[in-house]
């Protein structure tokens, strides 16, 4: 029985989580700042039993060595940080992989492993990225967006009288008040984006490609029952765990 315990830093949250033989058996989330960065969190993740080891995906600089510090006091092997370096169920077919967020890997990755021919897998979080696998495994770059809210705070911060209006609500055709134009633009109009970057993708990645997404936004971006979406909520989470045990 393997269990590894994962940790993924975000621009706004931290998610970490146990994998008990490639399952996830539980799952929490903190904010992304230095005072949250705790063992306690990680203890009652992983229970009265020792990880076989552990991964952590970092996009915030300085992150990811204080995390796999304390992965090291919880886990028999040396915990892994997730970058380019490592082998992967994709080959990064990119002038320069060392620049690629780890974010961006383990979404390829778990999408690959999911749809098993040529994928676009989108993710809407602070930031949105949309990113394209070919048939035979080669991740040959993607789109990199504003998140839905650092959309709506970018109105408001660069205007004058424009409210920071927030994603809920009624939204209409046409906006009949200035709240509800910017609910319409920025809903209507960001779904209306991200559709254009998945065509892109898919220009790309093959025509017949599935379309995965993942991210705290996504369900909202999509709705409950996207057609031809799939969203998987844990999609990172498992793809650094494929890629933690294909490096064990």
């Amino acid at each position: 029985m393997s269990r590894c315990l994962l940790v993924d830093v975000g621009n706004t949250n931290t998610g970490m989580a146990l994998y008990v033989n490639g399952r996830m058996a539980r799952q929490t989330c903190i904010a992304t700042e230095p005072r949250k960065v705790s063992a306690a969190v990680l203890r009652k993740l992983a229970g009265r039993t020792m990880a076989d080891g552990g991964i952590v995906s970092s996009v915030v600089p300085g992150m990811a060595s204080r995390w796999v510090s304390l992965l090291a006091g919880l886990s028999a092997g040396r915990p892994m940080v997730l970058d380019a370096s490592l082998e992967l169920n994709v080959k990064l077919d990119y002038p320069r992989p060392g620049t690629l967020g780890p974010d961006r890997i383990a979404d390829a990755c778990g999408a690959y492993l999911l749809a098993r021919g040529p994928v676009v897998v989108v993710d809407v979080g602070t930031a949105a990225t949309v990113d394209a696998v070919t048939v035979d495994g080669r991740f040959v770059g993607g789109a990199i967006a504003p998140g839905p809210a650092m959309m709506t705070r970018a109105l408001a911060e660069g205007t004058a009288l424009l409210p920071n209006v927030k994603w809920g609500g009624p939204c209409g055709a046409v906006g009949r008040s200035t709240v509800s134009a910017i609910r319409t633009g920025v809903r209507i109009g960001y779904r209306g984006m991200i559709d254009a970057l998945i065509e892109s993708a898919r220009s790309v990645a093959g025509r017949g490609a599935a379309v995965v997404a993942t991210g705290g936004w996504a369900a909202r971006v999509f709705g409950a029952n996207p057609a031809g979406v799939e969203i998987r909520p844990w999609l990172t989470f498992d793809g650094m765990v494929h890629i933690w045990e294909l490096n064990r």
